[in-house]
């Protein structure tokens, strides 16, 4: 509840703490899903704009990033999907 008194809008009520060392995942997801693809449906990240912000920001464990966007992004599909399917 906010100070004044009113509910928060139902999609920020459950937001599950993420430890500040995780958070820079979710951000470089949010940088990285600027680079979908848009049309009849959303694309998956593309594996060259993954690969590209991995040399861009220097992280040395490309592997695990690239598993952990990967498993990011298929959540989100799986998600977006499921809200369209339940209306």
């Amino acid at each position: 509840m906010l100070k004044a008194g009113i509910d928060l809008p139902m999609p920020w009520r459950d937001i599950p703490d993420v430890a500040p060392k995780d958070l820079w995942f979710l951000e470089a997801f949010g940088e990285l899903s600027t680079c979908r693809a848009i049309g009849m449906d959303l694309g998956a990240l593309p594996w060259t704009a993954i690969v590209q912000y991995v040399d861009r920001q220097k992280i040395e464990a490309e592997a695990d990033f690239i598993l952990m966007m990967r498993m990011l992004d298929s959540a989100f599909l799986k998600f977006v999907s499921d809200q369209r399917n339940s209306k």
